[in-house]
């Protein structure tokens, strides 16, 4: 089932619960999205206190800067032989 097909079940059913249950529904979901969120922050600062992935991120930045880069085609196809 696709994305749009999810959401608009998921509206229709909201349609059909009464006022309560929709404020217990969107309760819900929004601690859910709070979850993610800290989830999400959680991982980029687990990014930030790693000082060798930092410095890895920084040479690549200086790599990029100088023009040694290639194209993810390239890669794949030096990968597949």
């Amino acid at each position: 089932m696709s994305v749009s097909a999810y959401v608009d079940e998921a509206v229709e059913r909201l349609r059909r619960l009464s006022p309560e249950r929709q404020r217990e529904v969107m309760d819900f979901a929004s601690y859910l999205l709070d979850l993610e969120t800290r989830e999400s922050e959680r991982a980029t600062q687990e990014v930030l206190d790693d000082p060798e992935l930092m410095e890895d991120l920084r040479l690549s930045e200086e790599d990029m800067a100088a023009g040694r880069i290639v194209s993810w085609e390239e890669m794949r196809d030096a990968f597949e032989g």
